[in-house]
This record gives C-alpha cells, structure tokens and sequence, in this order.
C-alpha cells in the first residue's frame, strides 16, 4: 500500500500493437532509439571475439571484414552466430584456419535457415493479427469476412491452411454455417 508500482514493457513495435485495445489504451509508450553499429564497430567487435576465443591465426582480418559486411544488412547477433559457424566449418573440415570456403558455406546455411525463420514468423503474426480482429467480433466473422480483411497479405490457399491449423491448436473455433453451403464462421475459443 502506498507505492508506486511501474509496468515495463519491452519489444518491437509489431510485437506491442498486437495487444488487445483495453490494455493497450493503459500503456503510453516511449520509443527509446538504439543507433545500429557502424561497420567499423562491428569489424572492432567481431575481431574482439575471434580474438578472445580463437587462436591468433584462426581467422584472417579479411574473412572478419566480409562477416562485417553481412552483418551490417542484419544485426550483430547476426554475424557472431556466422563467426562462430565460420570456425565450426573450417573445424569440420579438418582445417586449422577459416578459408574463404568455409565463410561461403557458413553464409548459405544461414540464407537457408532465415529464409524457414521469416516464413514462421509471418505465421505467427498472422495468428496474432487474425486473433486481435476475432476478438473484436463477439459473433465472429465468416471466413469469407476474415479472409477480406487480411486480403493482399496472404493468398487464400495459405489463409485456409493458417486458420485449419488454429483450430487444431485450439486457438479458434471453426463452426459450420449450413444455410451457405461451406462457409463457417470462426471464433476466438473463449479461454484465450
């Protein structure tokens, strides 16, 4: 009794618009701004680690600066993970040092995994978006009506296949609406 209780919440803007409107009308938010790394920054800190965890002649100052380059298009995250798969490919080869085959390598496996990662992703915001408009709609909407609302984001053979696979995790009801033939209408399930 008698304190100050404050409620912090962190993430990214796509994250903190898809609360519902009741709990995002008590937040008033407060953009704080991370400059991104510069590519001299990022070449300082990747050659930091190689540093600190390799062998002085594990991984060249050239092979550094291309992992830099990449990871100016992404996040530092980004490229200490490529460093770090650098060095497992040229250790997987038998290879006492990173070759410029082995960055190659790395970097492919990394356009492949991303390229899964994105499309997850999407999934998982169509899910929230698709549940932020059921929540408005007390009755629900036909799928025909869900499907308008989200049209020019999502092709309809891949809205089909989202909303059958949220009624199998139990995340939306999906009730037949026999006087037109196979429209439903779909719900929020009432527990969420």
């Amino acid at each position: 009794h008698g304190r100050n209780i404050a409620t912090w919440i962190f993430g990214l803007p796509n994250e903190f618009f898809a609360l519902d409107a009741k709990t995002l009308s008590i937040f008033s938010p407060h953009e704080i701004n991370f400059p991104r790394y510069t590519k001299d920054e990022i070449f300082s800190i990747l050659k930091k680690r190689a540093e600190y965890g390799l062998y002085p002649s594990v991984i060249s100052k050239q092979i550094i600066e291309k992992i830099a380059n990449e990871t100016l298009k992404k996040d530092l995250r980004f490229g200490i993970e490529l460093l770090k798969s650098c060095v497992l490919e040229a250790e997987n080869s038998s290879k006492k040092s990173v070759e410029p085959e082995d960055f190659e390598s790395a970097l492919k496996k990394f356009s492949k995994n991303e390229d899964k990662e994105i499309k997850e992703t999407k999934k998982d915001e169509y899910e929230l978006i698709i549940l932020d408009l059921l929540s408005k709609e007390y009755k629900g909407l036909t799928s025909g009506e869900l499907f308008e609302k989200l049209k020019g984001s999502i092709s309809y053979s891949s809205f089909y296949r989202l909303i059958e696979k949220m009624g199998l995790k139990g995340l939306i009801m999906l009730e037949g609406k026999s006087d037109t033939g196979r429209t439903r209408v779909i719900k929020k399930h009432g527990s969420l």
